[in-house]
């Protein structure tokens, strides 16, 4: 267990001492969120906490694992940084990162990080790539409100790690299982400047980071959990471990869809900001998500 908690630590560690220079690197360029109507902060707030998340992750799991475990997912999830981080800094079109995304998606596929839900290659492929860019999307458009993005990414990150221990050291389980000890210390970090009120946001580069990896890491947890054969849990395991993100970004979709707005563009619609408008308070609807995330984790 040691093995598992010495990278947790150091991920930790390090994700707060970057997420805080990355913090003090934003207000001294300018780079910083401000309030607009169609969001929901109310002061001027630092980007780039993503680049303290995404750093730490890369560096902690090529420290301590190497790159010949994960090399295919630690080339897309640099990636998939890059674009959310040229997304933070330029505004790219919504049509660019989606194609984007499929085409990260489609290299994860073709190593072989896959959904095995049918007889039929062409429909597994096809519902992997699905899977991949719309969790990926999920936890971009659930960045909506301090911690929540975050804090779900945690509680996500300890049910797969509760499906994939105990294991034997150096199985894939086993570097699986590290790998997520050290995405919890990496965003751990950085919660600690996002709870509510935050000083500092993940951005796209954080959001776009996380979502890909967790859509990826959760194929990886499926395959070796010990679960009974069937397609019930390969289904409801991944969809229950992050019902929140899945949730939030169908309901965003349809009811966007059916207002004829644009599903892409910022709104005060989620389930989070919907919370408030019935009455809770900014923290108490993001604990009110927590909770459903670690009941749903839990099943």
């Amino acid at each position: 267990m040691i093995q598992l908690v010495i990278p947790f630590v150091a991920a930790f560690s390090l994700s707060l001492l970057l997420v805080a220079v990355c913090r003090g690197a934003a207000r001294r360029g300018g780079y910083v969120a401000e309030p607009t109507t169609d969001r929901w902060h109310k002061r001027s707030t630092a980007l780039f906490g993503g680049v303290g998340i995404a750093v730490t992750t890369l560096a902690c799991v090529v420290l301590f694992d190497g790159i010949q475990h994960f090399p295919v997912l630690l080339a897309c999830g640099f990636l998939a940084f890059l674009i959310g981080l040229t997304d933070d800094l330029l505004s790219l079109r919504p049509s660019t990162k989606i194609v984007a995304q499929i085409l990260l998606a489609s290299i994860l596929l073709f190593f072989d990080y896959r959904l095995e839900l049918f007889e039929s290659v062409t429909l597994n492929s096809l519902l992997t790539v699905a899977w991949l860019v719309g969790i990926t999307n999920a936890f971009n458009l659930l960045d909506n409100m301090d911690g929540l993005c975050g804090g779900i990414a945690l509680i996500a990150a300890a049910a797969l790690l509760a499906g994939l221990l105990p294991a034997e050291s150096g199985t894939t389980a086993w570097l699986t299982a590290r790998y997520v000890m050290i995405l919890i210390g990496a965003v751990g970090g950085f919660l600690v400047y996002n709870f509510h009120p935050a000083s500092i946001f993940m951005g796209d580069s954080g959001s776009l980071f996380i979502g890909l990896n967790f859509a990826a890491l959760v194929l990886v947890a499926g395959s070796e959990g010990g679960v009974g054969p069937g397609v019930l849990p390969i289904v409801a395991g991944p969809a229950l471990v992050l019902l929140v993100p899945i949730f939030d970004t169908t309901l965003v979709t349809v009811l966007r869809s059916l207002s004829g707005r644009s599903v892409s563009t910022g709104g005060r619609d989620h389930s989070s900001h919907r919370l408030v408008a019935i009455g809770l308070s900014e923290r108490s609807a993001v604990m009110v998500l927590w909770v459903l995330a670690a009941s749903a984790g839990g099943l």
